[in-house]
């Protein structure tokens, strides 16, 4: 970690005036082995699990839909309660309101930019507001991570390359404002990595080069989603507390190609829905028995000894996620939607 990183996270500390947290991470593995650290932390935190903010998360509200600040500032100190790290999807419709929010609240946030399929112009207004709004408040905005899951075939699908240039340009603007040590990344699935990628995934080989080329290092790393879920839904398996089969194929067919080239991964995307087709697969308990098994591997508890800073979907139900497969859109939140203040599980200690 760099200097600077290092005086970053002395002035982040400093601000968490609500708790005290350790510069030396303090978490236990179930073996009793030393704690383990990701190689390139670019997260602030006593633990690795933060959570996914989607504001969407009444009836009613959709992309497009603004949200008030006040709404922001509800939901970011609920979630204070439990993490420390956070990311967003967009900066539109008010969510770039979600940085000096968060910053009050000791909270950082990898901040997402939405890259509208077809529209660079609207893309680089967003990567230019969130630049902005880095500028405001640099020890709180982690990382810059453009687009989400884009090499996916279907509407938002952006081409590798495509995206690779936004990152490049997201790279100048922070440069031109003066601020270094803000990681450029961007969301890929997990099997993005893997050469050709694997259907209907693509690879993005130019996505992986640019998460290297445009960081220095130990702000290198490239943010995967990784779903134990879905593979234990389509091998006919129900087992949320033992996902160490699931995420090993996950390291060999995505993550082990990102890492051979000198990035680490940071889990975008991991979660287990609440409610489907299937009530003794998607319910709340597993929801919880799956959190926990998830919370215990990212913090070293697997077979390769390591740690990933790792974000958890999400922090809400959202209504308007129709069409999912296996009726689970709406229900992967740790709250239900509609205001829930309490989840929907006890949420273990996060170290």
């Amino acid at each position: 970690m760099s200097l600077k990183k290092n005086i970053i996270k002395i002035c982040v500390i400093i601000s968490m005036i609500a708790v005290t947290v350790s510069c030396a991470k303090k978490q236990t593995t179930v073996d009793n082995k030393q704690p383990v650290e990701p190689r390139q932390d670019i997260f602030i935190a006593s633990g690795h699990m933060g959570v996914n903010y989607g504001p969407f998360h009444y009836d009613g509200q959709n992309p497009g839909t603004q949200v008030p600040l006040t709404q922001i500032q509800a939901d970011l100190t609920l979630i204070a309660q439990t993490f420390t790290f956070i990311r967003t999807y967009t900066v539109a419709n008010g969510m770039d309101q979600v940085v000096p929010a968060a910053a009050a609240l000791g909270i950082q946030v990898a901040l997402g930019v939405y890259c509208y399929p077809g529209d660079s112009v609207s893309t680089k207004a967003d990567i230019d507001l969130a630049v902005s709004r880095a500028a405001g408040y640099p020890t709180f905005v982690t990382a810059i991570v453009i687009g989400n899951e884009t090499n996916v075939d279907g509407p938002n699908y952006v081409g590798d390359s495509t995206v690779a240039g936004y990152m490049y340009y997201a790279k100048q603007q922070l440069t031109a404002a003066s601020l270094t040590g803000i990681t450029v990344s961007s969301c890929i699935t997990g099997v993005g990595g893997f050469p050709g990628g694997i259907s209907p995934s693509h690879g993005c080989p130019q996505i992986m080069q640019n998460c290297v080329s445009l960081n220095s290092q130990g702000d290198q790393v490239i943010f995967m989603t990784i779903y134990p879920y879905y593979g234990q839904k389509y091998n006919g398996q129900n087992t949320p507390s033992d996902i160490s089969g699931n995420m090993q194929w996950s390291h060999d067919n995505g993550m082990a190609q990102a890492e051979a080239l000198g990035l680490d991964v940071v889990i975008g995307e991991i979660g287990w829905p609440s409610t489907g087709n299937d009530s003794t697969m998607e319910n709340a308990g597993n929801e919880g028995l799956n959190f926990a098994a998830t919370l215990l591997w990212i913090n070293g508890s697997n077979i390769y000894s390591e740690s990933y800073n790792t974000l958890w979907f999400s922090m809400f139900d959202e209504p308007w996620k129709t069409g999912e497969p296996f009726n689970v859109g709406p229900y992967w939140g740790l709250y239900a939607a509609n205001g829930a203040t309490q989840p929907k599980f006890t949420i273990p200690p996060l170290q």
